[in-house]
């Protein structure tokens, strides 16, 4: 299955000297939102990471399916 990832901000991945914010992942049938952190390599403390699936808020364990959009956003903080 393909799902689009949106990678913001500080996540945003360099290739060939551009940054690169989105990405079309070619995961397993049933595969969990922990599963793409890892494939990314995203190590945040999830505290510091919204993610964002379908637009709604989900949890690492989430399955993904055919088609999904996720938005993966550091939390922002500053005053």
């Amino acid at each position: 299955m393909v799902v689009e990832v949106h990678l913001h901000t500080i996540l945003q991945q360099s290739s060939d000297g551009k940054m690169i914010r989105l990405v079309n992942l070619t995961l397993p049938s049933g595969a969990s939102l922990a599963e793409v952190l890892s494939m990314l390599e995203i190590s945040l403390p999830l505290d510091s990471l919204l993610i964002v699936l379908n637009g709604h808020l989900a949890e690492l364990s989430s399955e993904l399916h055919e088609g999904d959009t996720l938005h993966l956003i550091p939390a922002l903080s500053g005053g």
